[in-house]
């Protein structure tokens, strides 16, 4: 992991609150794990789908990350309408530091007295329609 950037408490306490999701995937017959917030990670909570050897992604952080991540590559990109909303899907030749080709989008907003940002990582070209469909955008 590389190195966090640091919060404040009141940012803790803030993000602590209890708040419907922004951005959700629906993704019927999808296996479901999921990763709640903790102390190195107060703001993000991740989604991970699984189904017949594919993976999707689904990552929300209120605010900022406070982990940047690792070098992303990109290798092409285009606009795609995901739930009324207008966004960019990229290509990566590179994914979180390593040669590795993903396909991913972002969605942001503000609401309930955070900005929020949603990250879709798609690992298999083939689940690219899927995913952009499951989207459903509440705030």
């Amino acid at each position: 992991m590389s190195v966090l950037l640091p919060s404040s408490p009141k940012q803790r306490e803030v993000w602590s609150e209890a708040r419907p999701e922004p951005v959700v995937l629906e993704l019927p017959g999808w296996s479901q794990s999921i990763i709640e917030p903790d102390a190195s990670q107060p703001n993000q909570r991740w989604i991970n789908f699984e189904k017949d050897g594919g993976r999707i992604e689904w990552m929300r952080y209120w605010d900022t990350p406070l982990n940047p991540g690792y070098p992303m590559a990109r290798e092409s990109a285009r606009d795609v309408m995901v739930a009324g909303r207008k966004t960019e899907l990229v290509t990566t030749s590179m994914f979180d530091g390593a040669p590795m080709r993903v396909w991913v989008f972002w969605l942001t907003g503000e609401g309930h007295g955070v900005k929020y940002g949603v990250r879709v990582v798609v690992r298999r070209e083939e689940d690219v329609e899927t995913a952009l469909a499951a989207v459903r955008v509440a705030w």
